[in-house]
């Protein structure tokens, strides 16, 4: 189930740093779900559009790169499903994206402000996204949590 508070995380493995130029995106969108009365009922679309890569900004190896925060106090959502989409700035190979959640109690305690924080360990891994392939075709895929 989801916490109070929680956001999403990509962490880059790359071989090399990635300058994001004009035209690369790193995007999350997904919808959250409950049950209510039985039935299955969803919210509105979530998204990180922004949150992770803007353009010009460089990820380096070894980069965690957090996620706007979602307040789910209110809707008590339990698990959400969604899409993870990579698309290159430029001819790139072996770019590996993870996309973790990470969750907190009170929003002022988060895993990711410790100082022996490794986001392998302490978030709920949601998928792997690898840019093998040499080109500019975008890739995505599917995620889920519950």
């Amino acid at each position: 189930m989801l916490g109070p508070y929680y956001r999403l995380i990509v962490y880059y493995t790359g071989i090399k740093d990635a300058v994001y130029n004009s035209g690369a995106r790193i995007e999350a969108h997904w919808i959250p779900w409950k049950l209510s009365e039985g039935a299955l009922v969803q919210g509105s679309e979530e998204s990180d559009t922004t949150a992770f890569l803007n353009t010009g900004e460089t990820a380096t190896v070894g980069d965690v790169l957090l996620g706007t925060v979602v307040d789910n106090r209110k809707d008590m959502y339990m698990g959400f499903t969604g899409t993870f989409y990579f698309k290159a700035s430029e001819t790139l190979t072996n770019y590996p994206l993870g996309l973790y959640l990470e969750q907190s109690t009170d929003n002022s305690r988060w895993p990711s402000g410790q100082a022996d924080f490794n986001v392998q360990l302490h978030c709920h891994k949601l998928c792997d996204l690898q840019k093998e392939i040499s080109g500019l075709d975008p890739i995505a895929m599917n995620f889920f949590y519950s």
